[in-house]
């Protein structure tokens, strides 16, 4: 495995954000689209989850070492889409997936309880907590749209299609310049897009040649410093995402990332390999 740091350059493509596969063997490709739809890596306060298929587990070391989670009785072994832990109550564990909908634990994923509420479709295939709101969460339903709940879950109201590309994953974001709260930003196969979270209409936030996002996050503190994921590396934005320049190339897809402070990042591989970063980025260890 080769992780490469990169003279700085502009990412190709119309890039405009105000803000979350070029291969060489076919089965790394199908490996990378797999773990794109059921890796997920989320870490608050010294836990890290991580989600790997049907598999959620939790690490208080940052992942050294793992202990599973139980899932809700009503998991049938389905994938799970989501697994993002609360930046408001760190204690608080959403999970999504075409079985469960959308399932909420309190105590660190020991027990869960459906906030489902009135969403017309467990089909949830994409999902995020507001960033500093704790009653306020976005549930992306295939073929339907964004929903929102603005009372933890019991109700929920449709406001939006989402951009024309199919949402493969959905964040939110406090980065300033809103009309309202903060920002949505979503990834689909090929490009990055968000809105206000007043869904005054979607732009393009970074049309990346090398292939499918997998995975965007902003740095702690500094909402404006966002880093993707791609199959080929990762890029790095300073103005939130105006423009992009290439920070580290890979040989293997990076399909989940997560920020344990401004400088150290957690990256899952389409393999399942956790990696530490502990300059933004720009060179990764393997947590053996």
């Amino acid at each position: 495995m080769t992780f490469m740091p990169t003279n700085r350059r502009r990412c190709p493509g119309a890039i405009r954000v105000l803000a979350l596969f070029a291969l060489i063997w076919a089965p790394l490709a199908q490996a990378a689209t797999d773990a794109l739809a059921t890796a997920a890596l989320s870490y608050e306060e010294g836990r890290l989850i991580r989600a790997l298929g049907d598999r959620l587990a939790v690490s208080e070391d940052q992942g050294h070492g793992w202990r599973d989670l139980p899932l809700p009785a009503t998991a049938k072994g389905g994938p799970l889409t989501a697994a993002v832990l609360s930046p408001v109550s760190p204690s608080t564990l959403y999970i999504t997936g075409p079985e469960i909908g959308v399932q909420r634990s309190d105590d660190w994923g020991q027990h869960w309880r459906s906030i489902q509420g009135d969403l017309p479709s467990m089909d949830v295939i994409a999902f995020t907590p507001h960033r500093t709101q704790p009653d306020t969460l976005y549930a992306v339903l295939a073929d339907i749209g964004i929903h929102r709940s603005e009372d933890g879950g019991k109700t929920w109201r449709l406001m939006d299609s989402g951009p024309t590309q199919g949402i493969q994953w959905l964040i939110h974001s406090d980065m300033p310049g809103s009309m309202q709260t903060g920002w949505l930003v979503a990834g689909s196969a090929t490009a990055v897009r968000l809105s206000m979270d007043c869904f005054c209409g979607w732009r393009l936030g970074g049309d990346f040649e090398s292939g499918p996002v997998h995975s965007v996050i902003d740095l702690p503190g500094h909402p404006e410093h966002w880093i993707a994921a791609t199959d080929t590396g990762l890029f790095h934005s300073d103005n939130g995402g105006q423009q992009w320049q290439a920070l580290t190339e890979t040989d293997t897809p990076l399909v989940a990332l997560t920020a344990v402070d401004e400088n150290t990042l957690l990256a899952l591989t389409a393999q399942g390999r956790l990696l530490t970063s502990e300059d933004q980025g720009r060179t990764w260890n393997p947590d053996e």
